[in-house]
């Protein structure tokens, strides 16, 4: 609580900054520790909703939209300012992880506070690269693909399914069990475009062909 700011935002340290990847950490504590009270995520799903940029994914934090001076205390004004910043993967992820820890919350309140889902849905799948760059993905537009991404942004998509977006696994029929050569049994690989909003099989080359180190571990791409 020492941490948290009038717009329902948390610094990462005392006389530090805002960053949603501290407010993420903070709300997986809280949640694991059996502390996310209202009292502590009051005006966090605003401030989420706030830092959401106009091409749908999500900054670090935005201009604060509280009103302080030394003569009276920090009050929230009526209309959030615009957010500054660059939607980003990592952020991304960290902000609709935390939207679905806080979702419970956010039900139950009279006025909801609500995020794009469709222009975020949008952004998340632009994300990913074209078969030129074996299906990884990348962190911010127009930037390049990048190992790390696999997880922050293909993380996302998960997330979403639970928020109702795209096919929930659960509805999905099972894929066909086919024999392999040594006569044991495994799992078809076929992508189905219809049950998932990116490209699997193209990920999956990404990390085998251009993650892999032939010395062993991932890197971000070759020849880095």
């Amino acid at each position: 609580m020492s941490l948290k700011q009038p717009d329902g935002s948390f610094l990462v340290a005392r006389d530090s900054e805002v960053d949603i990847r501290g407010i993420y950490c903070l709300l997986c504590v809280a949640y694991f520790l059996n502390l996310l009270t209202p009292e502590l995520i009051a005006g966090t799903p605003e401030f989420i909703a706030s830092i959401q940029t106009y091409e749908g994914g999500f900054a670090s934090a935005s201009q604060p939209f509280y009103a302080s001076s030394p003569a009276s205390p920090a009050s929230l004004l009526e209309e959030p300012r615009p957010p500054l910043g660059e939607a980003h993967g990592g952020y991304t992820y960290c902000a609709l992880a935390s939207w679905v820890l806080l979702k419970p919350f956010i039900d139950l309140q009279e006025k909801k506070p609500s995020i794009n889902l469709k222009s975020l849905t949008r952004w998340l799948v632009y994300m990913q690269g074209t078969k030129a760059e074996l299906g990884g993905f990348k962190g911010r537009t127009n930037k390049l693909v990048d190992a790390c991404y696999s997880w922050w942004v293909a993380g996302c998509f998960p997330l979403l399914r639970a928020l109702g977006v795209g096919v929930p696994r659960h509805s999905v029929d099972p894929p066909e069990v086919v024999a392999e050569n040594d006569g044991s049994e495994g799992w078809s690989d076929v992508d189905d475009e219809a049950q998932d909003l990116f490209d699997r099989i193209g990920l999956q080359e990404y990390l085998l062909y251009a993650g892999q180190h032939p010395v062993g571990g991932l890197r971000d791409k070759p020849p880095k």
